[in-house]
């Protein structure tokens, strides 16, 4: 009986003693940074918040490296009796993973912001830029790549701004990036193909100057057509008596080479018929006598060097003629004017008048 309660005595000892280390243990072991475990918790939600994925990914990257390095640290120290852990190296990452989390957010805000003001300013000016380039040649053809190279480039612009209002910043810089280089490529394309056709303007200033020369020597009527100008000038005795808006072929840009090419001539020509009433389905019409000489020869030309091919027609029946005032170059290589403007020309005009088309007299300062 008596070494029963010794046992019992000894037993409740020992769990005193057991119960009194692991207080002192808990007491005076280390302990995991909880606070700030629970702080870098805090800051990485934020740094998500303010987009740092997007706007910060590699500051937001290394601070969740350095929060994993932390965690198989913590998984580490846990394995280990309480009393053997070592917590610094866990503090340290922590610390670490904190600042980094703490500097994506900052980061993200400041990119974001940044970003939204650029685009603020930026957006408007490269729509600015496409009105001005659809002013200045917007209705110059150009080859089906280059048009629609255009026409996306403005698309991707029209979605930047969209991808701004509703707050995606880095989505409406990539765009606006993308629409801007599309258009810029656009644009040098058909600058190049401006310079090559305005290269000619010394030929037509000679034909221009012919023209008026032989008005001012004769002192008669005589037309004078500058495609670019979108102008029709009547000289009377050299000095300039008219000037009507005028539409041309669709593909205006050049001299017609073939029949359908839908290209309104360029050369020095003559009245050949004046057409009015049932005579023409365009009100009333002045006949040239294209093609002349000099298009023949052209023509024959472009044949025998393979640029046409053989069974290609020079065409005809080009005018001067009513129903225009449409806005745009709508006709198969005519020039058409307003009826109204058609009646004053058709009573100032005779068979035999020169007409003289040519692309331009003044290059582009004719479209500003």
């Amino acid at each position: 009986m008596k070494n029963y309660k010794r046992i019992i005595i000894a037993g409740l000892v020992l769990g005193l003693l057991s119960l009194t280390a692991c207080g002192f243990i808990a007491a005076y072991a280390p302990k995991p940074p909880e606070y700030g475990v629970k702080r870098l918790n805090t800051l990485l939600g934020q740094a998500h918040r303010a987009e740092a994925e997007r706007y910060a990914a590699e500051f937001l990257q290394a601070a969740e490296e350095t929060w994993e390095a932390a965690y198989q640290e913590w998984r580490r120290q846990n394995q280990k009796l309480m009393i053997n852990r070592d917590y610094s190296t866990l503090l340290k990452l922590v610390g670490e993973a904190a600042t980094r989390a703490e500097h994506a957010a900052r980061q993200s805000l400041r990119t974001r912001d940044s970003l939204k003001t650029v685009l603020r300013f930026k957006i408007p000016l490269v729509k600015q830029r496409i009105d001005s380039l659809h002013a200045t040649w917007g209705d110059m053809p150009a080859r089906k790549p280059v048009n629609v190279r255009f026409t996306t480039g403005e698309l991707l612009v029209l979605e930047s701004r969209a991808a701004y209002e509703r707050g995606d910043y880095l989505l409406a810089d990539k765009k606006l990036s993308a629409g801007e280089q599309m258009i810029g490529e656009a644009g040098q394309k058909v600058t190049e193909k401006i310079r090559e056709y305005l290269s000619h303007l010394p030929i037509w200033r000679k034909w221009a100057e012919e023209t008026i020369a032989w008005s001012q020597a004769n002192n008669e009527a005589a037309i004078i057509v500058d495609k670019l100008a979108k102008t029709c000038r009547v000289y009377v005795g050299g000095k300039l008596k008219a000037e009507y808006p005028a539409e041309f072929g669709a593909n205006w840009m050049g001299p017609k080479s073939q029949r359908g090419d839908r290209a309104t001539p360029e050369g020095q020509y003559s009245v050949k018929k004046k057409r009015s009433g049932a005579q023409t389905i365009y009100y009333k019409a002045l006949e040239i006598n294209y093609p002349n000489p000099e298009d023949w020869e052209k023509f024959q030309e472009a044949k025998k060097n393979g640029q046409l091919p053989q069974s290609a027609g020079i065409g005809g029946s080009i005018e001067i003629h009513g129903e225009g005032g449409k806005g745009i170059n709508w006709t198969e290589g005519c020039v058409a004017l307003d009826n109204r403007d058609m009646d004053a020309l058709f009573q100032m005009i005779n068979v035999g008048t020169p007409v003289t088309i040519v692309g331009s007299l003044n290059g582009l300062a004719e479209n500003h």
